[in-house]
């Protein structure tokens, strides 16, 4: 009721009219007519305030003015830096940017360019001041806040606060709190900051830190519930931590109740001090207690109200879910939360719902039923609907109102799943149908999403209402899926829900490896499938194959995973592979494919000669392709070096190769071939590395002869010379060396220089050695040409190996006759 009273009194000075400094048309005396700008000024002196807007109508006369403007100066432009105007055609609004003190006019001109105005002398005053505890102790944090003359508050967007090196930025009417940082004074400046950005400084508020603070530890009436003509006790418990001297101070207004007490504060102990008042009337007990000690600080605290009789805003009560548009009859919900949960439970009140449709009357929702804190309600038609609620008890005690505005609207579009499977397995196709549709617009948008989880499996658009969405799902457990639509109008259906629970499961082949890949027409080839699990209790017990495209009978049915099978045609040839589980659960079929070719390469024949060690040995690779051309080949010798290769194209070739090995012995060679589609064909060739060629040297000549250099000079009787012929006889020691190894048997043969005819010797050595020293008679052949006294022949010595390698000697025999 203050309020209004002042509202009333500020209107009527703002009737009031200054005298003008202009008034009908000095500059053109003779001219009959008002051109006088007529501003209702609140006082001849205007007194206003910063960062306020004030609205004063006008009248221009009986002419109209083209255009108004205020200025601060007659002739000059308008100062935007001291005030805001803006203008109607009636009335003009100041908004004062700043504290100012001087004239303002309002000027207008005619249609012929004359300058008329009103004015008014204008004082601007600084309305904001910084409110707070003077003096306080370190241990109390400082609290200051902006304050507006008159008790009204703060009424712009911020205030920007420093205090030494804090310093921080808040909304208008929000203190701001520091920690004093050390005792003394300390300064803090507060600048407001209006919506539009203009900036106002405030005087600096002088702190004074002190000692430590007196605190109110509790402040409560003795009861919560109290009736008229009763006596009122509250309790106040206080310390002052530093003793002394200690005022408490008491404030109930609304009862008109003020009291204080004086005494001596107990050192490190409460102190309990009461106040008590006999009351005659009814309401709410909103009091309020301070303290101060000595030093200047002072401590307060809201004392917990009370009720006397019949009391307003007992309950407290707020929205905790409400929609955000209604439709018509769509059912929606609404609940609120009431508390205190002690005034709750020790009461029982009640929910009060009402629903105001169309401005007519209340229509009341209750229930006998204690609490009731949720309604559902269904709009038929489209109207305004306001819907309140408010906590009442039997008592009469009630809480304030919360209310919620409503335009309900005609239509909204709705969507639903009308097939959903409940229990599905993995990997199986399944299908969702989403059906929708709209009273009054047409479904512009539709979508679905599907989360396992935390993870989103499916977010997909929808094409058409009633369609089936077929997913598999490849996890178990539980999918939840979610569906929406939006019209032409914006508007979003409710958000329809549907669970799928994946239980069962079935395996899977993740695919099949083939060795060899490309083969040949009737080779055999390895197939091996990859069966896989989600789960481990039901293993895979039948993998089933087919080749001829038929897999309603199955071509193999297998316990293991690998196959052999053997393709007749050329070409692609494909088959098909499922695999079965022990619950009779069988995967998905997988495809594929293997290669056949005609005929393999064939490699006729590997040639070499006798091959010694670190030598250079010539080989030769013979082969041919007979459905395609020869692209390469590789000869592995067996010994540990690389392999050579040698890149050809042909469907017949004969390659060279050299090669020498570094060892003697056994060696196996194999000799691979690769035709124009990467297969080969291998075959494998022993080679034998010889260490050498065995040797025979002639080292010594018996039977009384004497050898001079490689001539052995005999000695015969001339008298057995007869008939041209000369026979004779003699003991040769030869050493044989075989460097390949031991041999256990060899063989020598004689030879006359001209003789085609050989005498063998066999000489055998069990075990024996690689060089030996034989010693072997000779005789000269009967049939041998006629060798005649004093005549020299060439004879051979030669011996074989058992390796079948022969080496051979020379020796001359000069034929002495005696007699």
């Amino acid at each position: 009721m203050k309020h209004c009273a002042y509202r009333r009194l500020l209107f009527a000075a703002l009737l009031c009219t200054c005298a003008r400094d202009l008034v009908n048309n000095p500059y053109d005396p003779d001219y009959v007519g008002d051109y006088s700008v007529d501003v209702q000024w609140p006082a001849p002196s205007f007194n206003a305030e910063a960062f306020t807007a004030y609205r004063l109508p006008y009248v221009t006369g009986g002419d109209q003015f083209d255009k108004v403007t205020v200025r601060t100066d007659p002739a000059g432009l308008v100062d935007s830096g001291l005030f805001t105007a803006e203008i109607t055609p009636d009335s003009l609004t100041l908004y004062f940017n700043s504290v100012f003190e001087g004239m303002v006019y309002v000027t207008g001109r005619t249609p012929n360019a004359r300058l008329f105005a009103d004015s008014c002398e204008v004082r601007v005053a600084n309305p904001f001041s910084v409110r707070g505890d003077s003096v306080l102790s370190m241990e109390d944090t400082v609290s200051v806040r902006v304050a507006r003359d008159g008790g009204f508050g703060a009424q712009v967007p911020e205030v920007i606060w420093e205090a030494g090196a804090a310093a921080d930025t808040l909304y208008a009417n929000e203190p701001w709190r520091i920690l004093p940082t050390a005792i003394g004074d300390m300064s803090v400046a507060a600048t407001m900051r209006d919506w539009r950005g203009n900036l106002l400084a405030l005087d600096a508020f002088a702190i004074t830190v002190v000692g430590r603070t007196p605190r109110i530890l509790s402040a409560a009436f003795v009861g919560d519930t109290f009736a008229m003509d009763d006596t009122v006790k509250a309790r106040v418990v206080v310390d002052d931590a530093d003793g002394g001297m200690l005022a408490v101070r008491f404030s109930a207004p609304e009862f008109e109740w003020e009291d204080s007490a004086v005494f001596d504060s107990e050192d490190d102990k409460p102190d309990t001090v009461y106040f008590e008042k006999f009351v005659t009337d009814t309401g709410v007990l909103d009091a309020r207690v301070w303290c101060a000690d000595t030093t200047g600080l002072s401590c307060s605290a809201s004392v917990e109200p009370a009720r006397v009789g019949r009391e307003e805003h007992y309950y407290e009560i707020q929205w905790v879910d409400m929609p955000s548009h209604i439709i018509v009859n769509r059912p929606v919900s609404f609940e609120v939360e009431a508390g205190p949960p002690e005034r709750i439970a020790r009461y029982e009140p009640r929910i009060e719902w009402r629903v105001l449709a169309d401005g007519g009357a209340d229509t009341l929702l209750d229930s006998a039923a204690a609490r009731l804190d949720k309604i559902s309600i269904t709009a038929d038609d489209s109207t305004d609907v306001v819907v309140s609620a408010r906590v009442v008890d039997s008592c009469g005690r009630i809480s304030t109102t919360v209310e919620a505005g409503y335009n309900v609207r005609l239509y909204r579009p709705w969507c639903d799943f009308s097939s959903v499977p409940g229990t599905v397995g993995n990997f199986r196709p399944e299908s969702l149908v989403v059906e929708w549709g709209d009273s009054a617009g047409d479904v512009v948008a539709a979508r679905l999403t599907v989360t396992h989880g935390d993870m989103t499996v499916i977010d997909t658009s929808l094409e058409e209402s009633g369609a089936a969405f077929v997913f598999s799902f490849a996890d178990s457990g539980r999918y939840e899926a979610a569906a929406w639509v939006k019209d032409s109008d914006s508007l979003c259906s409710d958000t329809a829900r549907a669970s799928v629970r994946v239980l069962e499961y079935r395996p899977r082949v993740g695919g099949v490896t083939a060795e060899p890949s490309t083969v040949y027409r009737g080779d055999w080839v390895t197939l091996c499938a990859g069966v896989q699990r989600s789960e481990s209790d039901a293993p895979v017990t039948r993998v089933l194959w087919d080749f001829d495209g038929d897999t309603s009978a199955w071509d193999v049915d297998t316990l293991g995973t690998c196959i052999r099978h053997a393709f007749a045609d050329t070409g692609l040839n494909g088959y098909i592979v499922a695999c079965e589980d022990s619950a009779g659960m069988r995967s998905p079929p997988l495809g594929g494919s293997v290669r056949a070719l005609d005929d393999r390469p064939v490699i006729e024949q590997f040639v070499h000669t006798t091959v010694w060690f670190n030598d250079d040995t010539a080989f030769s690779v013979s082969a041919r392709d007979p459905n395609g051309v020869l692209s390469e080949i590789e000869v592995d010798w067996g010994d540990g070096t690389p392999a050579s290769t040698r890149s050809v194209s042909d469907s017949a070739v004969l390659a060279q190769f050299t090669h020498k090995y570094s060892s003697w012995g056994d060696r196996t060679v194999t000799v691979t071939v690769v035709d124009d589609d990467g297969l080969s064909e291998s075959e494998t060739f022993e080679v034998n590395v010889k260490k050498g060629q065995p040797a025979v040297e002639i080292v010594e000549y018996d039977n009384s002869q004497r050898i001079a250099g490689d001539t052995l000079y005999t000695e015969v009787d001339s008298t057995n010379h007869g008939g041209g012929m000369i026979s004779f006889s003699g003991v040769l020691k030869a050493a044989f060396r075989d460097p390949n190894g031991p041999d256990t048997t060899h063989k020598y043969y004689w030879d006359y220089h001209e003789s085609d005819g050989l005498d063998t010797v066999n000489i055998e050595y069990p075990g024996g050695d690689t060089t030996h020293t034989d010693t072997v008679r000779f005789v000269s052949d009967p049939v041998a040409p006629i060798i005649n006294c004093d005549d020299t022949r060439q004879w051979a010595v030669f011996a074989q190996d058992d390796d079948g390698l022969m080496a051979g000697d020379t020796f001359w025999i000069h034929i002495e006759c005696v007699e």
